[in-house]
């Protein structure tokens, strides 16, 4: 049954970045950066993230006083050490929950498997902009991608060359760049000697409607516009497991030939 595979050569999170500034807060929280971490606080945390935070922000916090009287020479609780490195645990336990829950999150507006895609604009980066729906009535193939992401790049080739085989006549394929700039996915479109149509999706509109969380993400849709597949992670699509997946999800005939056009 069609459904959403992950290469075997994994997919990078695209919302690790995102994560960055959440990950500095926290270090500089546990490193007692007091300014620091005063100008991160300006930054918009998931819900997660923020109550996992806070927690840990106040237990450090008290950590500190802590080690402040106990220079100072003032008693203490002979308890509060193991309750505070409890609740640190415990805030970095929800920390990680945190990052897993977000991590595996759909995409706003993200398609399933099983329905049609919306209609979309899209910007052309080695030719003209279309519409989306301007590729119903043959089935697609839309690769995900981004000029920083390594695996997209490695497995850009391999697609050029499925577009080559007798096979490709039965379908079409497109390229979706997830880059901010237009200009780097641009170079990196030339510097490839890309022939495949590509465009440019700045606004993220194509990247939350397929459900690009990780890159490469390569989704068969149908000649109805239907998604049938979602593949995440770089694969070489030219090869015959690649081949025979492409066959079985467009249902083409064994006989079509594989030979060049």
């Amino acid at each position: 049954m069609a459904g959403e595979r992950v290469a075997p050569s994994g997919a990078l999170d695209t919302k690790a970045l995102r994560h960055e500034n959440r990950t500095k807060y926290t270090a500089l929280v546990m490193h007692g950066d007091e300014a620091s971490c005063k100008r991160h606080e300006q930054l918009e945390f998931h819900d997660g993230w923020g109550k996992a935070l806070d927690q840990l922000v106040a237990t450090v916090k008290k950590m500190q006083a802590c080690r402040r009287l106990e220079s100072s020479g003032v008693e203490h609780q002979p308890d509060t050490w193991p309750g505070l490195m409890k609740r640190i645990l415990s805030a970095l336990l929800l920390c990680a929950v945190a990052v897993m829950t977000e991590a595996h999150a759909k995409t706003p507006g993200e398609v399933a498997i099983g329905q049609a895609v919306r209609e979309a604009t899209l910007q052309g980066l080695n030719g003209r902009s279309r519409l989306l729906s301007e590729f119903h009535g043959k089935p697609l193939i839309i690769n995900v991608w981004a000029s920083w992401c390594g695996p997209c790049r490695k497995e850009m080739a391999s697609l050029e060359r499925l577009t080559w085989l007798g096979l490709a006549r039965h379908f079409n394929v497109i390229g979706i760049s997830t880059d901010d700039d237009a200009a780097r996915a641009s170079a990196w479109l030339k510097e490839s000697n890309a022939t495949i149509s590509q465009f440019i999706d700045a606004r993220l509109q194509m990247e939350n409607m397929l459900g690009a969380s990780r890159l490469p993400l390569t989704v068969l849709v149908d000649a109805d516009g239907r998604v049938i597949e979602k593949i995440y992670g770089a694969r070489e699509w030219d090869s015959p497991e690649s081949v025979n997946l492409i066959r079985k999800a467009f249902r083409i005939p064994e006989r079509a030939p594989l030979a060049g056009h």
